[in-house]
């Protein structure tokens, strides 16, 4: 098994897991359910967009630790004041720290 197949593995039993602890209606009934997507589409064909989709993780399945030290909140205000188009900030805890 390839480390993507890990990772999709471990995700389902995690999601398999959560949607035990937290019914649909639940979310449904949550204050985000209704809230309007941002749309990635939209802020990469904006006028003067960069086009840089800018990505946050404390580490990678296949490097390891890319920086501890780092605060979620530093990089990507940095992010935005470098203008990016978007950003991807991967919360998975088990791959991606």
């Amino acid at each position: 098994m390839d480390i993507l197949e890990r990772i999709i593995a471990h995700k389902k039993k995690e999601v398999a897991q959560l949607m035990l602890e937290v019914s649909i209606k639940k979310l449904v009934a949550s204050p985000n359910f209704k809230r309007e997507p941002i749309s990635l589409k939209k802020a990469l064909k904006r006028e003067n967009s960069t086009g840089i989709i800018a990505e946050f993780k404390r580490q990678s399945p296949s490097k390891g630790v890319i920086n501890n030290e780092a605060t979620v909140v530093d990089v990507t205000e940095g992010y935005l004041e470098a203008n990016v188009a978007a950003q991807s900030i991967l919360t998975d805890t088990k791959y991606f720290g």
